[in-house]
């Protein structure tokens, strides 16, 4: 299945309308788990812990509260993040759920998005959240149902190699258009910048894809 144009330029606008503040949440997650800042201010900081579960849609998959949401900070801190971002993400939705820190209509659910959706702000060169569009977009591209993280994240890095690898003019050209402060930032997070942009573009690929192919 080829590429849509319509739907690349929707996704690489998506990219530069993001980008710049998915590094300042990146950024200031760095600060808290560096210890240059504490679980209270990062909570509350401009892109901090609050500011990022209302962006990213998570917050409801938590137990509402400030006290609820230091207790995942504390455990957050203490995490001890592995090489497979699939581990960390299985380990940490494990972990915050059987404390009893997540909520569910049945019980503290398995908080999955959320976990991913953090490795993507820890690792944003590396990792992109689990996300029921890019889910649905894989699937009908597998023509398969996926049910296991480990095989979504095989198919969207199968993708990602496809069409986005960091060597391809897709991303050198998406790369020449990034303003200063985008590379400057990448740079002070020890970030690869062409992988970070084929990361998050593959992400906002198969996130526009089920969109306009679900309004069709």
């Amino acid at each position: 299945m080829k590429l849509d144009p319509k739907i690349l330029k929707l996704a690489s606008n998506e990219v530069n309308q993001s980008l710049l503040q998915d590094l300042h949440f990146a950024s200031a997650l760095q600060d808290f788990l560096q210890k240059s800042i504490d679980a209270e201010e990062y909570l509350n900081v401009q892109h901090g812990f609050k500011k990022f579960l209302y962006d990213y849609r998570v917050g409801r998959t938590l137990q509402a509260g400030d006290e609820a949401k230091l207790k995942i900070l504390a455990l957050i801190k203490k995490f001890r993040f592995k090489p497979s971002h699939v581990t960390n993400i299985s380990l940490l939705a494990g972990q915050i759920r059987d404390r009893g820190l997540s909520s569910g209509a049945h019980g503290p659910g398995l908080p999955q998005s959320f976990a991913s959706k953090l490795m993507s702000i820890y690792k944003p060169d590396e990792v992109v959240p689990y996300d029921s569009y890019a889910l649905k977009s894989i699937e009908l591209r597998s023509g398969q149902r996926i049910k296991e993280l480990a095989y979504y994240y095989q198919a969207v890095e199968n993708f990602r190699a496809e069409y986005f690898d960091e060597s391809s003019s897709i991303i050198n050209k998406l790369a020449d258009a990034q303003d200063s402060k985008i590379r400057e930032m990448s740079s002070s997070l020890n970030l690869n910048h062409e992988r970070l942009l084929s990361w998050k573009l593959t992400d906002k690929y198969l996130w526009c894809e089920f969109l306009v192919r679900n309004k069709v």
